[in-house]
Parts: structure tokens; C-alpha cells; sequence
């Protein structure tokens, strides 16, 4: 039997707040961060796997990202571009990893 609920979070997106100082720099923005299953997460944080292309198969968008007051659109060329810096890809790696258990209690 396939659970009817489930069906929903095949394509679900979810919108993560995300905030860092990398060396001085603020980094914040909402991420828009593709929910996968287990198994897949698995492959995505094994041993092989890079902090930069788990980020590139996880981060699918964001909203709220400015830099020098300008808006920044979602690109692979920009993402790119920020992940050129180890420690910017490890923490997006965390964040996009910890979001997938991230489970809110219903009041």
C-alpha cells in the first residue's frame, strides 16, 4: 500500500532561513532546499560525496539574498560562485542536510 500523504513531499520544496558570518561576510537568505528520501540522502553525505555537490543537488533556490543592496537571483553560475570557498560550501552542506529532518510540532 502506498500512503496517500506521502505523495505530497515528492516535489516538496522547503524554505529554510539561512544566516552565517564567513570571516567577516554575512551570508543570509531563504533557502529553497529540494526534501529528498533517505536513501538518497545517503549517497549525498557518504564519503564521496563533496560539501559543494551535495549543496548543488540539495539548494534548488533562495529568496532574500542581496549583495551591496542588489537582489540576487538564483543561478547555478552563482552558486557556483560562492562555493569556491570551503568553508561557504560546508555550512550550506550542513544547513541543507539538517533540513531534511527538521520536523515541526503542531501546536
Amino acid at each position: 500500500m502506498k500512503l496517500k500523504f506521502l505523495e505530497k513531499l515528492e516535489n516538496y520544496q522547503i524554505k529554510k532561513p539561512i544566516e552565517f558570518t564567513y570571516h567577516g561576510t554575512l551570508i543570509k537568505f531563504t533557502g529553497h532546499i529540494h526534501l529528498v528520501k533517505l536513501d538518497e540522502l545517503q549517497k549525498l553525505t557518504s564519503a564521496g560525496t563533496s560539501d559543494a555537490q551535495t549543496v548543488r543537488e540539495l539548494l534548488i533556490g533562495w529568496e532574500n539574498f542581496s549583495d551591496d543592496g542588489q537582489d540576487v537571483p538564483f543561478s547555478p553560475d552563482t552558486l557556483n560562485e560562492l562555493l569556491e570557498y570551503g568553508g561557504i560550501a560546508g555550512r550550506l552542506a550542513v544547513e541543507v542536510v539538517n533540513a531534511q529532518y527538521e520536523v515541526r510540532e503542531k501546536n
